[in-house]
């Protein structure tokens, strides 16, 4: 039954990515806008609080902060990534960096040292990565500008990994876990400091229709499911083979850009021929490998 529910939960992350992607594109063609409203969505979580919210300690809480607004901007450089370059590309370039940093923090902070199979892991994730990162077409001013923003991101994601475990270790999740929300809405409240972003967030949900305000509604619960969904699948079953699993991501990520490239080529701005196709291919089964290799 896991195996079925990690599958489920690895596609509705696939498809929300397509979604936040598409909506970048077209309607919705700013980072900011993007981050603070989902942000701000993340509030409500608050529906939890009647089973099992409690205070936690100042530090706690501080930590717990700290961990949201991490995840806040991991969010914001993110979809600047995507803004600029296609999702098949930066969600697995960031999908591969992120469990390499977190290993990276836990060698620091932790003292934890690596395995061979977890060398062997990041040398794959790493030729993924340069291969993933290389575009012909595309000056090298541009190509860094991908590389730099999804490094940045994966960056962010791990730090506010690594704090969410350690709050969930020393608290019970419903309480972290809302905490954590509230520090992300915080850090959207920060980005409401500078005046161009409180024009172009307040602006922009006047000129979004309610069609485009569904499909966006739509691609955050898809990512929240799969949230849910993957959570529950290591609880079931063996949390080293869900990680592993997470290639899956990829796979769905790859057939859904196939599909929809062909039949709606604005949408995703995608490359799908010749032998970009087999670039990303080849790149996309390395990281996926290495994701494989690196439990």
């Amino acid at each position: 039954m896991w195996i079925i529910i990690v599958t489920v939960g690895y596609l509705l992350n696939a498809i929300s990515s397509v979604v936040n992607k598409s909506l970048l594109n077209k309607d919705i063609p700013n980072p900011v806008v993007y981050t603070f409203y989902i942000c701000v969505l993340g509030l409500a979580v608050f529906v939890l609080a009647p089973f099992g919210l409690a205070w936690v300690g100042l530090k706690m809480f501080i930590i717990s902060l700290v961990a949201g607004i991490l995840f806040t901007y991991a969010l914001l450089t993110m979809f600047v990534a995507l803004l600029g370059d296609e999702v098949s590309r930066v969600t697995p370039l960031i999908g591969g960096l992120q469990p390499i940093f977190v290993f990276l923090l836990a060698f620091f902070f932790l003292g934890e040292r690596l395995l061979d199979n977890q060398i062997v892991a990041f040398i794959l994730i790493l030729l993924g990565g340069i291969l993933i990162t290389v575009q012909w077409q595309k000056a090298r001013q541009q190509q860094f500008k991908m590389f730099f923003w999804s490094f940045l991101s994966a960056l962010l994601f791990a730090g506010s990994y690594v704090l969410s475990k350690y709050i969930f270790v020393n608290t019970d999740f419903i309480s972290g876990f809302i905490w954590i929300r509230v520090g992300s809405f915080i850090g959207a409240m920060f980005l409401l400091i500078w005046r161009s972003n409180r024009q172009v967030i307040f602006g922009n949900v006047k000129n979004t229709g309610q069609k485009i305000g569904l499909i966006f509604i739509a691609g955050q619960v898809a990512g929240a499911l799969s949230t849910i969904l993957v959570n529950w699948a290591v609880a079931l079953g063996s949390v080293t083979l869900v990680n592993a699993m997470q290639g899956l991501q990829y796979v769905f990520l790859f057939f859904l850009i196939l599909i929809l490239a062909r039949r709606h080529p604005g949408w995703l701005k995608e490359n799908t021929k010749g032998w970009i196709l087999v670039q990303k291919m080849v790149a996309i089964i390395l990281i996926a490998g290495g994701l494989y290799f690196i439990i």
